[in-house]
Parts: structure tokens; sequence; C-alpha cells
């Protein structure tokens, strides 16, 4: 595929993916119009949806300024939009995954019947535990992912005069400036990230879905009994969109091969591997 049918391909999916997440954005909003209140489940489908709208665009971003030129990650200092691009991707995907969780935890919490007094007391105060717990992510995010404006590259690179002449060079792996265990860092990051919101969604999820197929059989048996599921179709209509949103995300990162290295090698605390083959051949200028 040519560069002109990479950038159509680009901006098609961004296409899709911001006109997704303003549709979620403008209904929701007209909801709350309506009903004059900010209720939770609008307040966190307005967080989901511009977190994802700032998500694609910016990984967009990231991805043109890749194209434009290769070695931008060899750059030193490193430049200011590669690190704010960084940290917005990274904060956005954290505020979009803990907000999906803090969603199925409310709807499930809503609609189960639990036995418990603790969760019975949960469900009447369920309404601001999240609301709070949906601020606290945000503002949560916001600080975790600050040290991403301290990435630099190392001195090594500096040393070199031979960089414009150099075919086959393979940039250093960035580092962060700041006095910190990166190790540690990446690894709260990465279970931040994946699985401490997975153990909320996935069994309240679950939880949630046996309960309604319970419910389904129980009102096929007793037709008197009338109650309304249009609410739980529209959590369906809006989980399957923002699965596609995150899957229009996944290609514009995995599509483009040095970005895909570069994220992985910063994510990951080590050069990608097939960078780290190349790196053993370098072609110097003729003396």
């Amino acid at each position: 595929m040519t560069f002109v049918g990479h950038i159509l391909f680009f901006v098609a999916l961004v296409i899709v993916g911001v006109s997704g997440n303003i549709f979620n954005f403008i209904f929701t909003i007209q909801q709350q119009v309506k009903t004059r209140t900010i209720q939770t489940v609008g307040l966190i489908l307005n967080v989901i949806s511009i977190s994802n709208i700032i998500l694609v665009l910016t990984t967009f971003a990231l991805v043109l300024s890749v194209f434009q030129n290769a070695q931008i990650w060899c750059v030193r200092p490193y430049p200011l939009a590669i690190r704010i691009e960084a940290y917005l991707m990274m904060t956005c995907s954290f505020i979009s995954f803990w907000a999906i969780a803090w969603l199925s935890l409310f709807y499930c919490i809503k609609v189960v019947n639990f036995s418990s007094e603790c969760f019975r007391a949960l469900k009447r105060n369920i309404s601001s535990v999240i609301n709070a717990a949906v601020l606290l992510s945000c503002m949560l995010s916001v600080l975790l992912f600050f040290p991403m404006f301290s990435l630099d590259i190392v001195d090594s690179l500096e040393k070199n005069d031979n960089v414009s002449s150099i075919t086959n060079f393979t940039c250093p792996q960035p580092s962060f400036t700041i006095q910190m265990n990166p190790n540690a860092y990446i690894a709260a990051i990465v279970c931040l990230l994946c699985p401490i919101p997975l153990m909320i969604m996935l069994p309240t999820s679950i939880r949630m879905v046996a309960h309604l197929c319970a419910h389904t059989m129980a009102l096929k048996k007793n037709q008197t009994q009338v109650q309304g599921s249009d609410s739980y179709v529209l959590v369906c209509k809006i989980t399957i969109s923002l699965v596609g949103v995150y899957l229009s995300t996944l290609c514009i990162v995995a599509s483009n091969r040095y970005l895909k290295e570069k994220l992985w090698s910063l994510l990951c605390c080590r050069k990608a591997e097939e960078q780290a083959g190349k790196s053993q051949t370098v072609v110097t200028a003729d003396v």
C-alpha cells in the first residue's frame, strides 16, 4: 500500500472512531438536557466518549509524525509533541478502560439482587460511589502519566558524529530523566491498565448477564410481568461501539511498524526484537 493509501486508511479509521464517540456524546447530552440532571451513566458515557475522541486523534497525530520522519525517535531532546502525544494516549486509555469497568460495576449493582447487607448498602449509594470513583480515576490518570514529559534518549546519540550517514541506525531506547524506578513504574502502569480493571469488569459483566438471562426466562413463564429492556439493549449497543473504537485504534497502532516497535519498547523497557536484530549491522560513512 502506498503512502497515500496508508493515510486514507488511517483517516477512514479516525472518522469511524471519532464519529461514533461524537454520536454517543451528543445522545448522552440530549438525555441530560431532557432530564435536567447529570446521572451516573451519563457522566461515565461522557467521560468515555471524550477520552476516546482524544485517544483516536492523538494516535493519528503520532502516526503522521512517524510517517513524516521515521527517525523522529532519534531527535534529542525528545520532541515535545511526542511527549504530549504519548501522555494523552496513555491517559485517555487509562480513563476509558476504568470508566468502562465502573460502568459494568454500576449496572451489576443496580440490576442484580444481592442478599448481603453490605451490597444492599452499596446499592443504595452506588451513584455517589461510582461518581467519586470516576472522578478519582481521571485525577489519578493525570498524575500517573506525568513522567511521560521527562522522556528523553541517552547521551550516546550525541557522541555519534555520523548519525546522518548511518543507514541502518537504531535509535537508543528512551528513558525517564527524573529519579525513579522505571521497572516498578511500568509494572504499576501495566497492572492498572489491564489486570485490575478486568478483575472488576469481567465478574460484574458475567454476573449481570447471568441475572438477565434468568430474568428473561422468568418473564417468559409469567407474561403478566412487564419490565422494560430498552436500557439493557442500549448498554449492549454502546459496548459494541466502544469495542469498535478500541479495534480501530489498535489497527492504527499495529499497522505502523515504527510506531508499534517504539511503543512496545517504551512499555516493556526493552528494544523491539526486530530493531535489536538490525542493530547488529551498522554502515558508516567513507573516511
